[in-house]
């Protein structure tokens, strides 16, 4: 209170469940960088601790003109109909009432703030309005956010972790637990009397529980509580402990294996893994063992760390197919782009844009995005009743958008509300390079350097863009100015191989695809680079050696039986 602090967390590093923004070692120039636009108060705080804000940003002059109607959360962020109420209450009595809205309008007002997520409009969320078209919900097909099995690991700020969960799918609201204006619980935890409300007499269905028998811990330990082992907390800037929504099962063994944190650990740290994951053995052995958690939590690590393999696609279509829950079943969705190879995934992809949920749909279109002759499909979507859906299919169709269009007109405003991100600052220079302005799209490209200017992968995806609009000589400059921060980034060496490969200097490409084949034995195309390049150079050796190790990556590929029958001619088995 009333004290400034270093959100940094220097000295932090190696506390678990404890989360800063950023470290001690970020730059200047770095997105997260308290003067990056991470911290920007405009783009990211004021939105949800203000009234009636209203951003204001004008990608352009790259400046704000925010304005807002008070500082701090007024009625109106929650109510409506408040004018008539003003208007006629008195001392004793109320007069005309705020509208009551439905329960699901109730529950997007707040989700607009408690969740993380991105912002569609420039326009701020007002009571009776729906989530889907204002905001696009970040779910696990995002990594960083979550740990596989879906316990929190960024701010994600509990909308996402509850619809995950069994109690948000079952339609349980934020008021069963809260009160809606102090925020406080509705009851104590002091002997789970809050989880116990429901779990003693089978309230909404839910499953009668015993505490001591199902926890194997004494009463009042806090092995015995509820949160404590279903809802453990995480600090975020510093000093600010938040429980985890998704109500899930410490799972020991995930520990061991993918480095998950368990609630048990939490508190037996001095007994050591093993032993917990012996007690939890003992316990609940059979449970765990054939818990969806468990198996949720290694096919997405295995996601995560790089699997495109057909038998870990047809696991997760099966996951989609399967789960009745639309936050992991657009979660399960949004993974599949690495097995669109699979003929079965494309077909799933067009079926998702019937799902009933919005959150589907969305990824559902940008599946879509990356399979070619799609348009026909996608335009379905430009008509979707929810926004979240429309601009999602718009991206790949934004060309073709009449600009005085209501879809036109909703693009225009999403791109313009979130220019002042890398993401949106790139949507802004393609538009403009489709609509034929050159040096428009060029400032945006540069403007998006500068957002986040330390960053290799934006430097990359800048150079492609300034050199789709002819213009070689600034990419190769962006470039040699990212190698220089990061001089064995693999997608860095490889765009610049590219680039001098096309004027001629063979030499000088060899040597840059070399080093990123280093970097990243697994950049499949910088290999079939190196073999093109060296193939031309008549060195068939060494080429076809490259061949075969780009071959993993291009066995979908038109070209591949062709490219068999050059590696055995030079000799070179065929896997």
């Amino acid at each position: 209170e009333n004290e400034w602090f270093d959100v940094f967390g220097e000295g932090l590093e190696d506390t678990p469940r404890v989360f800063y923004h950023g470290d001690a070692h970020r730059l200047p120039g770095d997105w997260g960088h308290w003067t990056g636009r991470a911290m920007n108060w405009n783009a990211n705080c004021a939105a949800c601790h203000m009234t009636e804000y209203e951003k204001g940003y004008d990608p352009i002059e790259d400046t704000y003109h925010s304005r807002w109607l008070q500082h701090g959360i007024a009625c109106v962020q929650c109510h409506s109909g408040l004018e008539d109420h003003v208007a006629t209450a008195t001392q004793t009595d109320g007069g005309i009432l705020p509208i009551e809205h439905e329960m699901e309008l109730v529950l997007d007002s707040c989700r607009s703030c408690h969740s993380h997520r991105g912002a569609l409009t420039p326009d701020d969320f007002r009571i009776g309005e729906r989530f889907h078209d204002h905001y696009h919900l970040s779910l696990p097909d995002q990594p960083g956010l979550y740990h596989p099995d879906g316990q929190i690991l960024d701010e994600v700020f509990v909308t996402g972790s509850f619809k995950m969960s069994s109690k948000g799918h079952a339609g349980i609201s934020c008021m069963e637990c809260h009160n809606a204006h102090t925020l406080e619980l509705t009851m104590p935890l002091e002997n789970n009397s809050l989880c116990m409300h429901c779990h003693s007499g089978g309230l909404m269905d839910a499953p009668i529980i015993e505490p001591v028998k199902h926890s194997f811990h004494e009463e009042g330990s806090p092995g015995n509580s509820c949160v404590e082992c279903h809802m453990p907390h995480s600090v975020y800037m510093a000093r600010d402990p938040r429980r985890d929504h998704g109500f899930l099962s410490p799972d020991p063994l995930l520990t061991r294996e993918l480095g998950i944190p368990n609630a048990c650990s939490d508190c037996h740290k001095e007994e050591g893994l093993d032993w917990v994951i012996d007690a939890a053995e003992e316990w609940y052995g059979e449970r765990l063992a054939e818990s969806p958690q468990r198996r949720r939590a290694r096919l997405l690590h295995a996601i995560y760390e790089g699997a495109d393999d057909e038998e870990t696609g047809r696991a997760l279509l099966a996951k989609a197919e399967n789960e009745e829950n639309d936050a992991w079943r657009a979660t399960y969705t949004g993974l599949l782009i690495p097995f669109l190879y699979l003929p079965e995934i494309q077909e799933y992809a067009r079926k998702a844009t019937e799902d009933p949920s919005p959150l589907v749909r969305t990824r559902s279109a940008n599946l879509l995005s990356y399979l070619p002759n799609q348009g026909g499909t996608l335009n379905d979507l430009l008509e979707d009743e929810y926004r979240v859906v429309r601009l999602q299919a718009g991206r790949l169709l934004s060309a073709d958008m009449d600009p005085g269009g209501v879809l036109g007109q909703e693009w225009d405003d999403y791109l313009r509300h979130n220019g002042d991100y890398v993401p949106g600052a790139f949507l802004l220079a393609e538009q403009a390079r489709r609509k034929g302005d050159r040096e428009m799209a060029r400032t945006y490209v540069l403007h998006a350097t500068r957002l986040d200017s330390n960053s290799p992968d934006v430097a990359q995806q800048a150079a492609i863009l300034l050199s789709r609009l002819g213009d070689d000589a600034e990419s190769q400059r962006v470039l040699r100015r990212a190698l220089r921060i990061e001089p064995e980034h693999a997608g860095l060496l490889y765009s610049l191989a590219l680039l001098v490969a096309d004027q001629g200097k063979a030499d000088e490409a060899v040597d840059l695809l070399l080093r990123a084949t280093d970097a990243d034995p697994q950049h499949y195309r910088a290999w079939l680079n190196l073999y093109i390049i060296l193939a031309q150079q008549q060195r068939y050796d060494l080429s076809a050696g490259a061949l075969r190790r780009a071959s993993p990556g291009l066995r979908q590929s038109p070209q591949w039986q062709q490219m068999q029958q050059y590696l055995r001619q030079q000799g070179e088995s065929v896997q």
